[in-house]
């Protein structure tokens, strides 16, 4: 299981900048006619793609973190796991196409690949907001007083004062107004 460090996330940003750049380039390509916004476009997807599958090899190897889970967060991250393996599918198919078909695309095939190209766009966004709720609303990957890179971090036992102060509304400026006044 991974327990070096959190890999995924530090990837899964790359296939959503650069595939989204790609679309806006080759929307650009459309509007304009020229060719240097294809050719941006065609390394963007290139670079997408590959971070696509970074991501989603790193997930995979993430995936034991969801095990044990409650169904719902099970069913959440089955969700996400399927919708990420399709996104690097269609990225994988749509940089082949673009490697097969003319640098200029003439007409409707240059409509119908930026089609298919902003679709995938939409779902990688899609797979991203479930990625999210996995971990901002239900902590997946989350460890509280741990360090990355395995170290044992703070007992749990440690942030229970805080954690007590914390539920009766006390922060540090009342802590210190508190102490202040007793000196």
């Amino acid at each position: 299981m991974n327990t070096l460090f959190p890999n995924h996330p530090a990837f899964v940003h790359f296939p959503l900048a650069l595939l989204a750049a790609a679309l806006l380039c080759e929307l650009l390509a459309l509007v304009t006619r020229r060719t240097h916004f294809t050719d941006a476009a065609r390394v963007m997807l290139y670079l997408g793609t590959l971070g696509a599958l970074v991501a989603v090899g790193t997930g995979l190897w993430g995936e034991p973190l969801t095990e044990g889970k409650p169904d719902s967060i099970e069913r959440l991250s089955e969700a996400h796991k399927n919708l990420s393996l399709v996104v690097g599918g269609l990225a994988v198919l749509l940089s082949a196409w673009r490697m097969f078909i003319p640098r200029s695309l003439a007409g409707w095939r240059h409509g119908v690949f930026v089609l298919a190209l902003a679709g995938t766009v939409g779902l990688v966004l899609f797979s991203a907001h479930l990625g999210g709720q996995l971990v901002y609303d239900h902590g997946v990957g989350i460890t509280i007083g741990k360090r990355t890179f395995g170290s044992k971090g703070l007992p749990a036992e440690s942030l229970q004062p805080q954690r007590e102060e914390e539920e009766r509304g006390e922060g540090d400026r009342d802590r210190e107004r508190r102490d202040g006044d007793s000196r």
